[in-house]
């Protein structure tokens, strides 16, 4: 059977100071250990939770700038075609006024020419019949003398328009 006596009781009085010791001097610097290791770990998970925010946010300002640049490259072309289109038409513009210019300055002297010519012409048609009329003054008045101031006329005329 089972006595009670003073070995039980010092054996109870020692597994409970053992325990005390143990938990004092053992478990509670093991426990505090996991605890720092427990609030290091959180931390760190914090931390990368962090750190991943802010690679979202950096790759979302990426995307934007990315999107920025895109829009703004597009309107950066659209400037450059319109300006270049603008250009395009400027010079165009000058050309037509520059060759409106040739053409009128061309037309103009073609009618000076043409009057000069017209002059001409009548200068020698006025003189060729003062000539004419002078030779018929000074010659008589028959017909075979008209026949040949007429061939003559005809020849003088006909040298000139050859030359």
């Amino acid at each position: 059977m089972l006595k009670i006596g003073w070995d039980l009781l010092f054996t109870a009085i020692n597994i409970v100071v053992w325990y005390i010791i143990i938990k004092l001097f053992l478990f509670k610097p093991v426990n505090n250990i996991l605890e720092k290791r427990r609030e290091t770990i959180n931390g760190k998970f914090n931390e990368a939770e962090l750190a991943k925010q802010d690679a979202y946010a950096l790759k979302a300002k990426y995307e934007e700038a990315v999107s920025n640049a895109s829009n703004e490259r597009q309107n950066i072309i659209e400037k450059a075609r319109a300006s270049a289109d603008e250009e395009y038409k400027r010079i165009l513009e000058e050309a037509d006024v520059k060759a409106g210019a040739v053409i009128n300055n061309a037309k103009e002297q073609a009618k000076e020419e043409h009057q000069k010519i017209i002059r001409e012409a009548d200068m020698e048609i006025a003189r060729l019949v003062m000539d004419a009329t002078t030779k018929l003054m000074h010659d008589s008045s028959n017909g075979a003398s008209d026949k040949h101031l007429y061939d003559e006329f005809i020849t003088k005329e006909g040298e000139h328009s050859e030359s």
